[in-house]
């Protein structure tokens, strides 16, 4: 490659550098941070930590834009801009150029350097390549990110136990949409049972549920939410954001990360796949009967379930057992990243769906947020059924189970609720009944406790978002 082109194209990363270009690159961040940007700046000012950090997920949540506020933090607090590197890792000029190398003459005279690294999975031997960094002492923080996330759970060679940390960055979130900051709240069953709820108050004029009804039409990614112009033309905005979100998300994760990154022989077939799961969100799937719609063999499924689980695309539940091999055994609920993802997959206009539909949506939509929370807190996010008997979501704790099931109205039966209790005493006193605009009120006795939807997907994705 031609070095001085190598110049110009790295000088185009680190607009902070140059006078001429810094006030224009401040000015277009964006003025709300999501709370990875603290958790950066804390891993960055650690000196007991030197391991590199890597900010994991879906497409356009916010990686990039995270890196960049955090370098504004760094520089607002005296770092010299020299120090902040950054290499964009999925640029075509670079597709070819050796990572080490790069990084090694980028550092070279820049004693204690801070290296971002945007799409590191992009580089080949990337891995290898980090871990040499760690195991060499280079004297370099490094904080990346990538969306080919499959790359890392599936196709690299070299362990990051002990040398790198990974931090999953879910689409945003109810609290996040409502403009909240959030509070420290200990665990999921000390924020329900506090009385009253400590998550009352709003910067903004939403309610929690008008927030949550809001994520799931336009989806947890604020490049495509309406304007204030948009507003006069609600229809016209959802179909615009529905069709940003296939094309920047869906198709770009399939095609690009997964087709390019782990060689994927039949991408229509996985975007068939994905089509035939967002069909069946919130409901138990098997494995042999989409094999048998996509006319593909059951390994191959497997594997690609795999891989959009690996992309952030879809996630699924085991059944809860107290026995492990039963929780293998039986089968698995899926669930999509967004509802409003879901929806862009199939086309479907938000008014237009039938009432069973809506209901497998709100479930979806706290599956997310119990998911974000589960992870955050070490624990596994279980369903629930057991003959005729369901319950939506498990949180087996050992100090603070909870269990709750998601209703579209007041009338939503508790019979499941009722049920696990008996057969599991360790939920008594510990089960919750959810809808739109439910009172808070504890469990008393064997009767579950109630609270909004809203006010549960934003506790719990509060708490989702403090990262250790």
């Amino acid at each position: 490659m031609n070095l001085d082109s190598l110049k110009a194209v790295l000088e185009t990363f680190m607009p902070w550098q140059h006078e001429d270009t810094f006030s224009a690159w401040r000015q277009s961040l964006p003025p709300t941070s999501r709370s990875v940007v603290s958790t950066l700046e804390t891993a960055l000012a650690d000196p007991t930590d030197q391991r590199h950090v890597l900010v994991i997920g879906l497409r356009r949540v916010g990686k990039t834009v995270a890196m960049q506020q955090t370098i504004a933090r760094l520089l607002e607090q005296g770092v010299s801009p020299d120090r902040l590197l950054w290499l964009r890792l999925d640029h075509p000029l670079l597709r070819t150029v050796n990572l080490g190398e790069l990084v090694q003459a980028m550092v070279a005279h820049r004693r204690d350097a801070i290296l971002f690294l945007d799409e590191v999975t992009a580089a080949a031997d990337w891995d290898t390549w980090l871990k040499s960094f760690f195991d060499d002492q280079l004297p370099t923080r490094i904080v990346a990110t990538s969306s080919a996330t499959s790359t890392l759970r599936t196709a690299r060679r070299e362990s990051g136990a002990g040398r790198w940390r990974e931090i999953e960055l879910p689409p945003w979130l109810t609290h996040e949409a409502a403009l909240w900051p959030g509070k420290v709240v200990g665990n999921l069953h000390q924020a329900l049972l506090t009385e009253p709820p400590p998550l009352e108050a709003l910067r903004s004029d939403w309610g929690w549920d008008n927030a949550a009804q809001f994520v799931s039409i336009f989806g947890g990614f604020p490049e495509v939410w309406p304007t204030s112009g948009d507003t006069k033309d609600f229809p016209a905005g959802v179909l615009r954001a529905q069709d940003r979100l296939r094309s920047d998300i869906v198709q770009n994760a399939i095609y690009r990360d997964l087709a390019l990154h782990i060689g994927i022989e039949h991408p229509d077939k996985l975007e068939q796949l994905l089509t035939l799961l967002a069909a069946q969100v919130a409901q138990i799937i098997t494995p042999t009967t989409l094999a048998s719609s996509l006319g593909m063999s059951q390994p191959t499924v497997d594997r690609y379930l795999s891989h959009l689980e690996a992309i952030h695309l879809v996630f699924r539940l085991y059944n809860y057992s107290p026995n492990e091999e039963t929780k293998l055994r039986r089968g698995r609920k899926v669930f999509l990243a967004d509802n409003a993802v879901r929806n862009a997959v199939l086309g479907r206009l938000p008014w237009t769906l039938p009432d069973g539909e809506k209901g497998h949506l709100l479930e979806n939509q706290a599956a997310v947020h119990l998911h974000a929370y589960a992870r955050q807190t070490s624990q596994r996010l279980y369903y629930w059924r057991d003959g005729k008997s369901e319950v939506d979501f498990i949180l087996p704790h050992p100090t603070y189970p909870i269990a709750v099931e998601v209703g579209s109205s007041e009338g939503h039966t508790r019979a499941g609720l009722l049920t696990l209790q008996k057969k599991h005493p360790l939920f008594l006193g510990r089960t919750w009944l959810t809808w739109p605009e439910a009172p808070w009120a504890p469990p008393k006795g064997e009767q579950p406790g109630t609270c909004s939807l809203g006010w549960l997907l934003a506790a719990s994705g509060s708490i989702a978002l403090q990262w250790p």
